[in-house]
């Protein structure tokens, strides 16, 4: 596709580099994830740039501590979603820009999949919240490296990563075979969940819990945040601090724990391993369907 140059002068100063051809800008597309901070500086120079496309993905709304660190947020954003408040200061620049918030599994498959890596599912999220578009799976049977790219900003150079993957592990399992939709969504328990599944099944999340514990020195019981990412916990009782245990499978986590509480989102596919060893897809229903 012929892609017309862009009118008047805006670019003037680019066409001045050597080789340069705004038409090649202006027919890409950028992705960015996170625009809280950094990604708000990338998301604004590339809007001027005038890249033909971008994509801004960020779960998170605009909180205050974001204002000292960002061009596109401002007083009146706190709040919002960060999508959408830099999205409306970045239509400033002649590119079209679509905002969206992902979860971290969508922004881990979008990645996988743009890197030919295997994944096991579809996800995408542009608009307001998110969806599952389909169970595809990418990427070459028998291969054992990807093709990802290392690039040292310091010094501009560039080179292979390779990538391996992990048969135990279901983050890197092929989405094969069908996906049974539960009859339950995010709001059910983790005990729903496994009533839902076939006996002795290991239902597994995408992104490790904290689990609770007790003070080995005062017998204080410490409960962390399920979603609690730090890696020490102070004991309420004696001040003892301690290594936050986390796990993958929901078979070692309150089974009266909302699945929402787990950050499992609508519609979410979880992977869960049967009494047969091998991994089975199952996804929750999206909420406010029957």
């Amino acid at each position: 596709m012929t892609v017309p140059a862009p009118a008047g002068e805006r670019y003037a100063r680019h066409e001045r580099i050597a080789g340069w051809d705004q038409r090649i800008l202006a027919a890409s597309t950028a992705v960015v994830v996170g625009v809280g901070a950094l990604g708000n500086e990338v998301a604004k120079n590339l809007a001027l740039a005038g890249v033909g496309r971008l994509v801004l993905c960020d779960p998170d709304t605009v909180s205050v501590s974001n204002l000292s660190r960002t061009v596109l947020l401002a007083d009146s954003d706190v709040g919002r979603p960060n999508v959408s408040a830099a999205a409306a200061a970045a239509s400033i620049a002649s590119t079209a820009i679509v905002a969206g918030w992902m979860t971290l599994i969508a922004l881990r498959l979008l990645f996988a999949r743009a890197a030919d890596a295997r994944t096991p599912s579809g996800d995408r999220a542009f608009g307001d919240g998110w969806t599952s578009s389909g169970e595809e799976a990418t990427g070459g049977e028998g291969t054992p490296e990807q093709g990802l790219l290392r690039i040292d900003g310091p010094t501009g150079r560039t080179g292979p990563v390779a990538v391996r993957r992990d048969p135990g592990c279901p983050h890197h399992q092929p989405l094969d075979g069908s996906v049974t939709v539960l009859p339950i969504d995010e709001g059910a328990s983790v005990g729903d969940l496994l009533a839902a599944l076939p006996l002795q099944a290991d239902p597994r999340c995408w992104a490790p819990v904290a689990l609770p514990g007790r003070c080995p020195r005062c017998d204080t019981r410490y409960e962390p945040a399920p979603t609690d990412e730090s890696r020490l916990l102070s004991c309420r009782g004696c001040g003892q601090p301690h290594r936050i245990r986390r796990t993958d499978s929901l078979l070692g986590v309150d089974p009266t724990r909302s699945l929402r509480d787990l950050g499992v989102p609508s519609g979410e596919i979880l992977p869960v391993r049967t009494s047969d060893g091998e991994f089975h897809w199952y996804r929750l229903r999206l909420r406010g369907i029957r």
